[in-house]
Order: C-alpha cells, then structure tokens, then sequence
C-alpha cells in the first residue's frame, strides 16, 4: 500500500514537473515554445518541407499534384486558424493553472486543424497508386519509432 502511494505521488510530480518545463519554456519572452509558434519565423513549418520532400519522392502526376496542394492549402489555412486561437491571447503561462490551460487550448486547436486537414489528406492518399502508397506509408512507420 505504502509503495503504490509513494509510486502514485511520484508519477503525479512528474506529470506537473513536466507540464511545468514544457509550459515554463514556452513562457520564455522569444525563446519559448509557445513564442517560437506565434512568431512569423514559424509561418515556415517543418512538416511543409517534409511534405514537400515527400511529394518529390513519389513522383506525382497531374492529378496527384491537385490534390496534393489542395492538401497543403488547406493544412496552410488550419495552421494559420490554429495560430490565430492560440497566439490571440495567451493565458498566464507563470502559473500551472495558466499553463494548463494554454496547453489545452493548443490542443484543442490542433484538434481542430486536424479535422480540416485529414479529409484532404486522405483524398490525396487515395489518388496514389499501390507503390506510391508504401512510400508514404514506411515514412509514417518511421515517425512512429
């Protein structure tokens, strides 16, 4: 009983020391998180050039090309939707109360971005034919590890 206690307090004070670090770096006046999100540096998301990388790979035909920046207009567009809510006001990142709920709000918005961006994607995933899609499919198994 004395050990599940103790096992219980110590994963509670990891959760909150680590909401706490996350939250604490991304209160961090142009070196957070958070900052680093809702500057105009980030307009440049990562995952845009490993799309982008990704596309050359699979050698699109007129068809796919379609669907593909139709994929990332519309992931563009819910990236610059999910920016706006979060970054429009930004709860008091000094308190854990603070942090815990700009953390939800991401999320939420990322939530949000993603039930715009996922039919789109799926679509352009199925204009691929059986080759092409075992190139995207061994990428996302590599994420995954």
């Amino acid at each position: 009983m004395k050990r599940s206690v103790v096992a219980l307090f110590a994963i509670a004070c990891a959760i909150i020391g680590a909401a706490s670090a996350n939250a604490q770096s991304a209160a961090k006046p142009g070196g957070g998180m958070l900052e680093h999100f809702c500057s105009g540096d980030s307009a440049k998301a990562p995952e845009g050039h490993l799309a982008e990388t990704l596309a050359s790979r699979l050698v699109l035909n007129d068809a796919q090309k379609a669907a593909f920046k139709d994929w990332q207009d519309t992931r563009r567009s819910a990236r610059d939707n999910m920016k706006a809510t979060v970054c429009a006001d930004k709860s008091d990142a000094g308190t854990l109360a603070g942090r815990l709920a700009l953390h939800q709000k991401f999320l939420q918005a990322r939530l949000a971005a993603m039930e715009v961006e996922n039919p789109k994607l799926l679509a352009f995933y199925d204009t691929l034919d059986a080759k092409q899609k075992a190139i995207v499919d061994g990428v996302h198994m590599r994420w995954r590890h």
